[in-house]
């Protein structure tokens, strides 16, 4: 049986839902609009420019494994309904545990909508009766991501060397982790 977290989670300032083929346009348009602004952390930037049929395609196959129950991708967007990034839950931690992974366009950082975003991404995780814990890993020189990490409850616990594959990375993953309580 495939078990999934719920396609939409939502608080008074965030929703987080599952990306649809048909949001290719929005999606292509945030990552055009916030190509310098990503790539420093982003290694999907040195594809670029891909055209919305390319995004369309990416938005295909993270439907696919949503299905399948492999992966889970989500929008972030504002209340109003304005896409403003992506995240998503990730199996490359352990069997009993998922990776959480976001971005933010350019000009919405600074705001809480990670944070925000990312405490939705727990509780849809622990929805889930198989993982005991949630895990974000972001490069230590990515400072913006160790505060939101932090700010949602997460220990740090510990770091890990490996190549760097975006530009503004140190080579070093910093680790941090939170248990179902």
């Amino acid at each position: 049986m495939i078990v999934h977290p719920p396609a939409s989670l939502s608080d008074a300032s965030v929703v987080v839902r599952r990306w649809r083929v048909d949001d290719a346009p929005a999606l292509h348009r945030m990552i055009v609009d916030s190509t310098e602004h990503l790539r420093p952390w982003m290694p999907f930037i040195s594809a670029e420019p891909l055209v919305v049929g390319d995004r369309a395609d990416l938005l295909e196959g993270w439907e696919l494994k949503w299905d399948r129950g492999e992966e889970f991708a989500y929008a972030i967007g504002r209340v109003d309904g304005t896409l403003v990034g992506s995240c998503g839950l990730h199996p490359r931690v352990g069997a009993n545990g998922l990776e959480i992974g976001y971005w933010l366009a350019a000009g919405e950082t600074g705001r809480g909508l990670a944070t925000a975003a990312v405490a939705l991404l727990v509780e849809g995780a622990f929805s889930l009766d198989h993982i005991a814990f949630v895990e974000i890993r972001h490069d230590r020189d990515n400072v913006a991501s160790g505060r939101v990490a932090e700010r949602s409850g997460f220990e740090r616990v510990g770091e890990e060397r490996r190549d760097p594959s975006a530009p503004g990375e140190s080579g070093v993953t910093v680790v941090w982790r939170r248990l179902r309580a």
